[in-house]
């Protein structure tokens, strides 16, 4: 993925609800040997003391899309 503001946005298949997550950054950072790159793990269901806090959003929202 490109260096940028992300969040992610998921939906429920079986109960249809829609979330997302806060917003976060992805860099790309030049170092003397070379390009450092942020990591990042996403788990997809709910971890003890995960990192990863969603909130519920609105069909309309979760279809938004960014803009290039």
């Amino acid at each position: 993925m490109r260096a940028g503001r992300y969040d992610i946005r998921y939906k429920d298949l079986d109960s249809g609800a829609t979330s997302k997550s806060g917003a976060f950054n992805l860099e790309e950072v030049q170092v003397t040997d070379g390009v450092e790159y942020t990591q990042m793990e996403l788990t997809l269901y709910t971890v003890v003391a995960g990192n990863m806090r969603m909130q519920g959003i609105s069909e309309d929202e979760f279809e938004l899309r960014a803009q290039p």
